[in-house]
């Protein structure tokens, strides 16, 4: 019987480093030395034979569950990056998903096993057929509605044994602070404490950030080689494949087409994202689930569309005030994409906040 990989984790992650494709960071090993013992755990309970496994649950009872992880740090110190080495290198079968897709997936079972006297028993059984270990990354509970489904969906998934890791920028005891009915969310609260190791992973610097820094944000024309670029960014900034990928993204109960998305990270069209009716709260949403966003062939305007200028307005500011990262193909500078009109004196201040984005002091806060 094969011997299991004691540190294969570990091994990746500096082959990485004499590559130099990332710099070791002591803060990353701690969480990377965790994953590497939940790898062996998950390697030894595979390799226990079916009468070992008749033996003991017949004996002394079920074992102790394999507790999972919920990593939980600042924004870009790679806890998505670790993630995914752990994924790629697990021979289990196995399912890693963004939480935004994560609950898409959710409401399409229910409406499946809606029927069921239990539905999220059913969705858990779905999950559960798919995948041993469940990846879910991006952690964020800004919704009512899946705020109620999940303490209930996770003491499915447990019950069924399904292993997790998760990761998020707030501790689990800061997810859904201050959102409706909060008390309902608790369990689900004490279940993420109860089956998984919390492990934070600390320091200041932003990866994420430090790339984009050494990147053009802002490419004129919007032209093939502006599309070239744009698709190497987006590969360089994305996670691994995303299973079940779709063309769009659920904001707000509504459907939003998208060039591309993956973790942390989403494409627009301009004529998608300002060109019809958008809400500050569809935006706000939208920096809620992403840290970057592209924004790809915004033209230039005047007042014959003068709604789209107001809501690219409206997009910048609320990008600018929660330090989204923004990287857009354009027609033309900021400066000139609109001059003359009746928002001109607000276009101004989106002008301004155009071009600090794209400023090393915006991108290291």
């Amino acid at each position: 019987m094969q011997s299991i990989e004691k540190n294969i984790l570990i091994n990746r992650y500096h082959e990485k480093v004499k590559q130099e494709e990332i710099t070791h960071d002591p803060d990353q090993q701690v969480v990377l030395d965790l994953l590497q013992q939940l790898y062996i755990q998950l390697q030894s309970q595979k390799k226990k034979t079916w009468l070992q496994r008749l033996i003991r649950s017949r004996g002394a009872g079920e074992s102790t569950p394999i507790k999972g992880l919920y990593i939980w740090g600042g924004v870009g110190r790679g806890k998505t990056f670790l993630m995914n080495l752990f994924f790629q290198q697990l021979p289990q079968k196995k399912m890693r998903l963004h939480f935004h897709r994560f609950m898409q997936i959710v409401h399409e079972q229910l409406t499946i096993h809606k029927h069921q006297a239990d539905p999220l028993e059913g969705v858990a059984h779905y999950f559960t057929q798919q995948a041993a270990v469940l990846c879910l990354d991006e952690v964020d509970i800004t919704d009512i509605t899946d705020a109620m489904i999940l303490a209930r969906l996770l003491h499915h998934l447990y019950e069924q044994q399904m292993v997790m890791v998760m990761t998020s920028n707030l501790h689990p005891k800061n997810l859904y602070k201050n959102g409706l009915q909060r008390e309902q969310f608790l369990p689900a609260i004490e279940l993420i404490y109860q089956y998984n190791r919390l492990v934070n992973i600390t320091g200041a610097l932003d990866y994420r950030g430090e790339l984009l820094v050494h990147s053009a944000l802002y490419y004129v024309p919007a032209d093939a080689l502006a599309e070239e670029k744009l698709q190497r960014l987006y590969r360089h900034l994305s996670g691994v494949k995303l299973h079940q990928e779709r063309t769009d993204i659920i904001i707000n109960q509504r459907s939003i087409d998208v060039r591309k998305w993956s973790d942390n990270i989403v494409w627009f069209e301009f004529d998608v994202i300002c060109g019809v009716g958008r809400s500050t709260e569809d935006y706000l949403q939208i920096a809620t689930f992403f840290t970057t966003v592209i924004v790809s062939n915004i033209p230039r305007m005047d007042d014959q569309r003068v709604d789209e200028v107001r809501r690219f307005i409206n997009m910048i500011d609320v990008y600018y005030d929660n330090r989204i990262q923004l990287v857009v193909s354009a027609h033309a500078r900021p400066e000139s994409l609109y001059t003359t009109g009746k928002l001109v004196r607000e276009y101004q201040r989106t002008q301004s906040r155009l071009l600090e984005m794209q400023s090393t002091q915006y991108l290291r806060p």
